[in-house]
């Protein structure tokens, strides 16, 4: 998983990146005005869909009735907001690209 930093950076190092540097990031991430805004994009989201695809109609209304629950938990005057993370990932080639001249041979 990307998730890993050894992960990234054997990936990277693997694919000739050097001076590789992972910095956490961590921000609020807005779903939506409100509850409801915050719902119908989240309904939207592929991942979602997937995940309520192959449920019973029960089990469908109880995971969907969940997510409403932790919406609604999430909301404030500013909006519906989770907690996130990432890694800010900076590195760069020990040699450059094949045919390439320098900065700005990349098209």
């Amino acid at each position: 998983s990307l998730a890993d930093p050894d992960r990234v950076n054997a990936v990277l190092g693997d694919a000739g990146f050097i001076d590789i540097a992972l910095e956490g990031v961590e921000a609020p991430m807005w779903f939506g005005t409100d509850a409801h805004d915050a719902g119908a994009f989240v309904g939207e989201l592929g991942v979602v869909k997937f995940l309520l695809s192959d449920l019973s109609d029960s089990a469908r209304a109880e995971a969907e009735a969940a997510l409403r629950a932790t919406i609604a938990a999430h909301e404030t005057a500013a909006g519906v907001f989770y907690e996130s993370a990432a890694w800010l990932v900076t590195a760069r080639r020990s040699q450059p690209a094949a045919g390439a001249s320098g900065a700005g041979a990349l098209r």
